[in-house]
């Protein structure tokens, strides 16, 4: 909320203030956990390291798995979005990715009519940015972790025919069975590490 109170002092009036209003009076109750599920799959590129195994590989007594990635055409989906995102664990590097973009899409705004699918679709594209930063999101003190997360997400609330499995724990896991892509292309098993 930060960036786009700073973007609504820079912009007073128009199309721009319009839908910063909008988007600063709702951003809490229209956060994308607020409105989607979202499944994860996270993964470290730091291959065989030594915090990985202590903190993730049950201090050694795990399995990494590596994997790379393969040419393969992208599946087509209406419902079912996916992308796999490196994770950001710098606030001021996210802040000014923020601001340059939220910048763009308010010089936009400018530029048009204050009709409202103008402010729909500005509204749209600001929303569509804050859940993409903070999916990429996380503090400081993990970057060691050098995470890359597979995001899936669908694109309207109901009709999603998500998995379920019971862990060990007993707790149920619900899950999306999709192909891990990376670039639009996909990702493979490539060699077994064991701690």
């Amino acid at each position: 909320t930060m960036v786009a109170q700073a973007c609504r002092q820079k912009y007073a009036t128009g199309t721009p203030a319009k839908v910063l209003d909008v988007f600063l009076a709702n951003y809490l109750g229209s956060m994308i956990t607020q409105m989607r599920t979202i499944y994860l799959s996270c993964f470290s590129v730091a291959r065989d390291d030594e915090s990985q195994w202590r903190e993730y590989g049950d201090f050694g007594r795990g399995v990494c798995l590596g994997i790379r990635i393969l040419e393969e055409p992208v599946p087509k989906s209406a419902d079912i979005v996916s992308a796999t995102l490196e994770v950001d664990y710098s606030e001021t590097s996210l802040r000014d990715w923020l601001e340059d973009i939220f910048g763009k899409i308010c010089l936009e705004l400018a530029c048009v009519d204050p009709s409202y699918s103008n402010r729909e679709a500005g509204l749209s594209a600001l929303y569509r940015v804050a859940a993409f930063a903070s999916i990429r999101a996380k503090r400081d003190k993990w970057k060691n972790e050098q995470e890359v997360r597979h995001v899936t997400f669908t694109r309207h609330k109901t009709g999603v025919d998500f998995k379920e499995r019971t862990s060990t724990t007993g707790r149920v896991i619900r899950y999306l069975p999709v192909s891990l892509r990376a670039g639009g292309k996909l990702i493979a098993l490539d060699e077994i590490i064991i701690g």
